[in-house]
């Protein structure tokens, strides 16, 4: 049955694209995108700076310098100066963990980067594949309005010739205006479609005019392709470098438990006397940093049933895809063994009809049966190549 199915779809798909020089190629549209899109220029920049961000916490304080200039009393005794000259810095551990986390923060970072970017470009995907679907909606449409018109006066001029009467005139004009009030909306939805996309390159418009699909090939076992797919998934990336980072975190917290250091170099002069020395101080944490590790591991904990959630709702939303695909690819298939025919099944109607073996409401209910199912095969390329673009989003 496994066999049989794959068989109906690559059928389908040979069916649609047979004849077709203008599959679509999404490659260089996206390359221009991604060079003039505002998002990910913005997101470029985000990023540069966060990293930046990122190594603001592990430098040593600021050394402190004291000077006191004291008068005695009674006056006789003299004045005395001090100075003194300080540097306090924490046990070496936490710098060597601080350094850890700032360089995870980094790779973090820069998977905040690139999760934008794809978020960007499979946005963009999702609309070039809309545009294929716009320019041949509007193709059809316009073939059909074509027709129309032909039609509408065809029977005009039977009626001046007495060959009709003016209920068949009226059947004819208003399936033509029908058909053209579809073109106006295909070309509508196309125009919309083009906007989005010269938002999304820069405010630049971008010249798109496929109108046929190019074959996608499902794998054949999601669970096998998924096992590779999630390790090169940004999202679950993310979620395990947020773990790391936050395992640090509690590396760091720990180190700041133990004792901060400062050195430092004093003076104290009086009249004619003068000490001079090395000072040097520690700092015993006892009970504020306790609360801090017990802190980080809580957000550690956390972190880890995110992941771990991030994972079944990845599972659950690829696979979703993937049946999605897979579901309107049959889809596709049933219309394309049916649609694969129209051309001789409308030449046929076109004979009946001139013939005088149908009726003209007869025709046009079948001429647009025969335009739904386009259409419908259509749409179901279209869903399909929309949900194989999410399933391969991180390819792009």
């Amino acid at each position: 049955m496994k066999k049989s199915i794959n068989t109906l779809i690559s059928t389908a798909v040979a069916l649609t694209c047979m004849g077709s020089a203008a599959a679509q190629d999404f490659g260089p549209a996206l390359a221009q995108i991604e060079a003039n899109s505002l998002l990910i220029e913005a997101a470029r920049q985000q990023s540069a700076a966060d990293v930046k961000a990122n190594h603001l916490g592990n430098r040593l304080p600021d050394p402190e310098v004291e000077f006191a200039y004291l008068w005695g009393k009674p006056h006789d005794i003299g004045h005395r100066i001090d100075f003194a000259v300080s540097q306090e810095f924490d046990f070496p551990t936490a710098y060597v963990y601080r350094k850890r986390m700032a360089d995870i923060a980094d790779t973090l970072t820069s998977c905040n980067f690139e999760i934008e970017r794809l978020r960007v470009l499979l946005e963009a995907k999702i609309l070039l594949i809309d545009l294929v679907y716009a320019n041949a909606a509007a193709d059809i449409a316009t073939t059909r309005a074509d027709e129309a018109d032909e039609l509408a006066r065809i029977y005009n001029r039977k009626l001046e010739q007495g060959q009709t009467n003016i209920i068949e005139v009226n059947k004819a004009q208003m399936a033509a205006a029908d058909a053209r009030a579809e073109l106006l909306q295909a070309n509508a939805q196309r125009d919309d479609v083009l906007a989005q996309l010269q938002r999304l390159n820069g405010n630049r418009p971008i010249a798109v005019d496929y109108k046929s699909f190019s074959p996608v090939a499902l794998p054949d076992n999601f669970d096998q392709w998924f096992a590779t797919a999630e390790s090169r998934d940004p999202y679950l990336r993310q979620l395990r470098l947020d773990i790391q980072h936050k395992q640090t975190a509690v590396d760091v917290s720990r180190a700041a438990t133990l004792p901060a250091l400062s050195v430092g170099y004093t003076s104290e002069t009086v009249t004619d006397e003068s000490f001079k020395g090395i000072s040097v101080g520690i700092s015993i944490p006892l009970w504020e940093n306790a609360a801090r590790v017990r802190q980080a591991k809580a957000a550690r904990a956390q972190a880890q049933t995110v992941a771990d959630d991030g994972l079944t709702q990845l599972y659950a939303q690829l696979k979703s895809c993937y049946n999605t695909a897979r579901a309107c690819q049959l889809t596709a298939s049933e219309y394309a063994q049916t649609t694969a025919s129209l051309d001789e099944h409308k030449a046929m109607l076109r004979k009946s009809l001139d013939a005088g073996e149908t009726s003209l409401l007869d025709f046009l209910q079948e001429m647009q049966f025969c335009h739904d199912a386009e259409l419908k095969s259509l749409a179901a390329l279209r869903d399909s190549h929309k949900a194989y673009a999410r399933l391969t989003a991180y390819e792009l």
